[in-house]
């Protein structure tokens, strides 16, 4: 969770325009949901993930619409 958490915050740091899409293996996302809200990614996907999910997550990320709005 912290390795994560710290990239995020770096591509944040380093491309503050850039929409972040997060991605987990991990059944419990619970956290992680709660952390890159935080930290204003567009979106996560639990993988396995359906093409209509990935989609929804792009469509978003391309309107510029973060979790935290």
């Amino acid at each position: 969770m912290l390795f994560r958490s710290k990239t995020i915050r770096e591509l944040r740091s380093y491309f503050p325009e850039v929409a972040i899409v997060a991605m987990s293996g991990n059944a419990d996302t619970g956290t992680f949901l709660s952390v890159t809200r935080k930290l204003g990614t567009v979106g996560i996907l639990q993988k396995p993930f359906l093409p209509d999910e990935l989609l929804a997550v792009v469509e978003k990320a391309l309107r510029g619409q973060s979790q935290a709005r």
